[in-house]
């Protein structure tokens, strides 16, 4: 396997540069509350470019970091 797909972790990366922007889509925190949650964030209901989900980021920070443990939302 090309040592550059292989994460710390075990499992398999692939650096987002490698896609065609055109090929790629996400969503900000997972696909199903990021779709269906009805609060009026500005992230909800969106599918995103490479562009934009870094425009989130930026702008709200990483779910993950903010919200590890569930306690103030959905994503």
């Amino acid at each position: 396997m090309d040592q550059r797909m292989v994460s710390e972790r075990g499992g398999t990366a692939i650096h987002i540069n490698e896609f065609d922007p055109a090929t790629i889509s996400f969503t900000y925190g997972d696909l199903f509350p990021a779709m269906r949650y009805k609060d009026g964030k500005p992230y909800r209901e969106q599918v995103c470019t490479k562009d934009e989900i870094y425009g989130l980021i930026e702008r709200f920070g990483l779910p993950q970091d903010w919200n590890s443990e569930g306690n103030n939302g959905p994503e």
